[in-house]
């Protein structure tokens, strides 16, 4: 059993990356796209600015007819790159919401894979457990950052946190995180 839960657990973690590479490549090719026709967008913007500036200021034409029919073009052309622009980018944002899913799938598939594998561990009593046993001797941190001398009385798997009795007054017992505990 632990040979073959391993070896899925391998499997479905080594197929994560290569699809997550070819998402975040697509990404950038749309990034470097959007910014192309962006820049080219912007640059007819400017023609068209210009030109109108230049036409308006040396007569008192409307700016529709001092950019002609040439300037209409150039302004539908630009309407049709930001329109391009904004297709682009919701592709993008489909393509991050698809490696989202992708990533949450295997995840999930993973965690199963592995609360099998210790359930297994645990049920054959292969599991063990790290840290401190019962009756361990152990330096724990008190609330004022202070250090006593304790003995574990067992350890809350569930919670991560320690019961420890001090080791000078087997009466006083405390609760404490994993991380307080030595």
């Amino acid at each position: 059993m632990d040979t073959t839960v391993i070896e899925e657990i391998l499997e479905n973690i080594g197929t994560v990356p290569n699809a997550v590479k070819r998402n975040l490549e697509l990404m950038r090719e749309l990034d470097a796209r959007v910014a192309s026709t962006l820049s080219a967008a912007q640059k007819e913007e400017r023609a068209v600015l210009t030109k109108a500036q230049k036409e308006c200021s040396s007569s008192s034409t409307s700016v529709a007819s001092a950019l002609g029919s040439e300037g209409r073009s150039l302004v539908a052309s630009i309407a049709k790159k930001r329109r391009h622009c904004d297709d682009l980018s919701d592709e993008k944002v489909g393509v991050a919401e698809q490696t989202v899913k992708l990533l949450g799938r295997h995840l999930d598939a993973v965690g199963r894979e592995l609360s099998a594998l210790s359930a297994h561990l645990r049920a054959t009593g292969e599991f063990e457990a790290s840290g401190a046993k019962p009756g361990d001797e152990v330096a724990i941190r008190m609330e004022d950052s202070s250090w006593i001398l304790a003995r574990v009385v067992k350890f809350r798997a569930e919670s991560s946190a320690y019961d420890v009795a001090d080791a000078d007054d087997e009466r006083k017992v405390y609760q404490l995180p994993e991380a307080r505990v030595v």
